[in-house]
């Protein structure tokens, strides 16, 4: 069965809990990129971040099979909380929660981000997306973490401060900050 843009997060777990399993792979298909993405982000791995991914849906599976997930409307925030779990799981694990090394995404990692446009606008594109990765390289760890809970996961800061084990006001002033951070480093440049 084809399912439309149409239809909702909600209709579609409710189809793949009724047996449907076509509009699990809508749904993923849905956040897949953002997700991928906002993963890569944080481990900065490749080959992590594949791993990872597919641990994520694989608990997504799992999680909407066996009713664990409560319906609240917010799938996508939900679906970030689990991709942030994981990837903290994963620093635990590894014990890389204070490194976070390496570089940011680079094109060929998630050609998706990078829409085909005419070519000054693909080359504009390309330079402002180069300086904004430089400029979240070099921001404390805390700031990332919001900026890239918001921005990939479109978590409300309430949610983000749960995740993150602050208060709404640190979050938000992290965000605050963070954001201050690269318009600087960005004027600077």
């Amino acid at each position: 069965m084809i399912y439309s843009q149409t239809l909702t997060d909600r209709e579609l777990i409710r189809r793949f809990q009724s047996g449907e399993t076509n509009a699990l792979e809508k749904l993923v298909h849905r956040y897949k990129d953002g997700t991928y993405t906002f993963i890569l982000s944080l481990v900065k791995e490749r080959h992590t971040a594949e791993d990872i991914f597919q641990d994520l849906f694989i608990k997504l599976f799992e999680s909407l099979r066996q009713g664990k997930y409560k319906e609240a409307g917010r799938f996508q925030p939900w679906l970030m909380q689990l991709a942030y779990r994981l990837c903290m799981d994963y620093f635990r694990k590894t014990k890389r929660g204070q490194k976070w090394q390496d570089k940011y995404l680079q094109e060929q990692d998630c050609p998706s981000l990078f829409m085909s446009q005419p070519s000054d606008m693909g080359i504009i594109r390309r330079e402002i997306s180069e300086q904004v990765r430089k400029a979240l390289d070099k921001l404390p760890r805390e700031q990332l973490e919001v900026i890239l809970l918001r921005h990939y996961g479109n978590i409300p800061f309430r949610t983000i401060a749960e995740m993150t084990g602050c208060s709404i006001n640190t979050a938000l002033g992290r965000m605050r900050y963070g954001l201050q951070n690269m318009q600087k480093m960005m004027v600077e440049k």
